[in-house]
């Protein structure tokens, strides 16, 4: 009995041990990041013949693009933020457009499974904390949405739901995908 309760414990302590780390080396940065992964396969999920079928078989993020200054000032004076946000946050780093791309396989309307590649452009914004500011273009196995097209908005609204606050579930999930790409 008095085994059972000592390796009972040290499960306990390694569950322990396990959580703290992850909440410690996972920041909310790399959350966001998997996160707007996640979103564009969604997307991508959505617009399949067969959705049960789609398999992701590799998501990425590229194009980290910094927006010009006129950009900048038009965000910044788009939204009348104060003054001494502009100043604080007035760094090109803080504003950047990312682009996740996601390869998928699915089976088409004859059953034929197919390989494809999807994008989605987010524009990011690091005032206060890095969010999403908008989506710009949508490609989902070459079929480029135009952004007055209901197939756009539906997307943009599955891009651009609003952020939570990220969990330790989350943290985990990311942990995960980081560490062994499932």
């Amino acid at each position: 009995m008095k085994k059972i309760v000592i390796f009972i414990l040290f499960i306990v302590v390694l569950i322990f041990v396990f959580l703290v780390y992850v909440s410690e080396s996972v920041s909310d940065s790399d959350v966001f990041l998997y996160d707007l992964k996640q979103r564009c396969s969604f997307a991508t999920k959505q617009r399949m013949v067969s959705p049960s079928s789609y398999k992701i078989l590799d998501l990425s993020l590229s194009s980290k693009k910094n927006w010009s200054q006129d950009r900048i000032d038009k965000y910044f004076s788009a939204y009348k933020l104060r003054e001494s946000l502009k100043e604080r946050y007035n760094d090109p780093a803080n504003f950047y457009d990312i682009t996740a791309i996601v390869k998928f396989s699915s089976k088409n309307g004859l059953g034929v499974d197919l390989v494809g590649y999807s994008s989605c452009e987010y524009f990011i914004t690091n005032v206060y904390k890095t969010s999403i500011d908008g989506v710009g273009e949508i490609n989902i196995d070459g079929h480029d949405f135009s952004k007055d097209s209901l197939d756009y908005i539906y997307a943009e609204l599955t891009l651009n739901k609003s952020k939570r606050e990220y969990s330790l579930m989350d943290k985990i999930k990311t942990i995960l995908e980081m560490e062994f790409s499932y």
